[in-house]
């Protein structure tokens, strides 16, 4: 009893030391955070918020393309991430669509399985194109003939014509042992690139995290998603469809030969890191024999990563880490107070600092911050 009040006691200390701190200072809320006032200069591994090189790179022929396809590479090996950036180029470039690659988290303070929700965002915000694919590294394509537009006259088919015009997300049913447990898998999904993907996936992340000082939700991002699906079920009606995971994102225990491709979620041989990087090792193996005669991957340009490509045109893009390098109090206070997104501020945690944006421009749009070329 004395220890329940003790441990009561002193998490109303801390809570009253955030309010005290500015009603939550070392919360940084991502887009107060001003680019010309600290967020951290290129290369300083010691500052709170770093403005990293290369951080976002998109391959593309032409940056006003319809299409887009996102991936989060956080944590992965070098040589894991060249092998996936080489298997989903081969779908982008036969089909002409841009393909982006975040290397770092967005935010620090959350897992790479949640920052893919921060990177969606901050690829929405920027982004020119209609429609954008939101794809799990360990979701290798497969089918190379099936075009963009095939796949959302999939996706069409299969919910009807008018829904297809009302909604903005299109999400894939769960599989393997976590169908019961959550009816969303969040690995790979279609999205309008518009105003209300951008507020779905803010509120996933903002509102429906389900963290605590105590209790941090296993399945992280789809267990926001679900939360969202059973708490506010009409307003996530209003923008998202769940679609059978065998539509667009099938199961690689259960994949068949033509599907578009197969999601080796839960793939390897081990526990944690190791299995993990088993995974990947296994994926990088079938890539690498799957274009071990492909000659002109090797002798074309170089990209960001240091790696030869084919791509006939390569965007390296600046950009913000934050909440790196947090001591146990910070640490601390973002479990009790997670970090939020917004794009209401004016500045963007998506977007780079003024004084780099050489040759770019920011510009207003419904009130997100986007930026094009000049």
């Amino acid at each position: 009893m004395y220890l329940a009040k003790l441990a009561r006691g002193v998490v109303l200390a801390l809570i009253l030391i955030q309010v005290l701190l500015c009603c939550g200072s070392l919360n940084e809320k991502i887009l107060e955070i001003e680019a010309h006032t600290g967020s951290g200069a290129v290369g300083d591994q010691r500052a709170r918020h770093i403005t990293r090189e290369n951080a976002r790179i998109c391959y593309s022929g032409n940056e006003s393309s319809w299409f887009e396809v996102y991936t989060l590479v956080a944590g992965l090996e070098s040589h894991h991430i060249v092998a996936i950036v080489r298997n989903t180029l081969e779908w982008t470039e036969r089909h002409g669509v841009r393909f982006c690659v975040r290397k770092y988290k967005v935010d620090a303070s959350r897992s790479g399985s949640w920052n893919k929700v921060a990177a969606n965002v901050e690829a929405l915000a920027r982004s020119k194109a209609s429609w954008a694919l939101s794809l799990d590294a360990d979701a290798l394509i497969q089918n190379y003939n099936l075009s963009p537009q095939d796949m959302l006259d999939r996706v069409q088919e299969k919910v009807g014509k008018d829904a297809f015009a009302s909604h903005s997300l299109f999400l894939s049913s769960e599989f393997g042992k976590k169908k019961d447990v959550n009816p969303i898998n969040g690995g790979v999904y279609f999205m309008r690139v518009n105003r209300q993907s951008i507020e779905f996936l803010l509120r996933v992340w903002n509102e429906f995290h389900g963290m605590s000082l105590f209790y941090q939700p296993y399945y992280e991002e789809q267990a926001a998603m679900r939360r969202f699906y059973m708490r506010a079920r009409e307003e996530f009606d209003e923008d998202a469809i769940i679609l059978p995971f065998t539509v667009f994102n099938n199961y690689y225990k259960v994949a068949k030969d033509d599907d578009f491709l197969i999601h080796y979620a839960g793939y390897g041989v081990g526990r944690g890191a190791a299995k993990n990087r088993n995974k990947y090792d296994e994926l990088t193996s079938m890539i690498g024999e799957k274009f071990r005669e492909d000659d002109k991957f090797r002798i074309a340009g170089q990209d960001c990563l240091g790696q030869r490509t084919q791509a006939s045109s390569v965007s390296c893009e600046k950009g913000i880490t934050l909440n790196q390098n947090l001591n146990w109090f910070e640490k601390l206070m973002l479990r009790m107070f997670p970090s939020k997104l917004s794009h209401t501020n004016k500045a963007s945690f998506t977007e780079i600092h003024h004084a780099e944006l050489r040759g770019t421009q920011r510009y207003a749009v419904g009130g997100l911050e986007r930026t094009r070329s000049c």
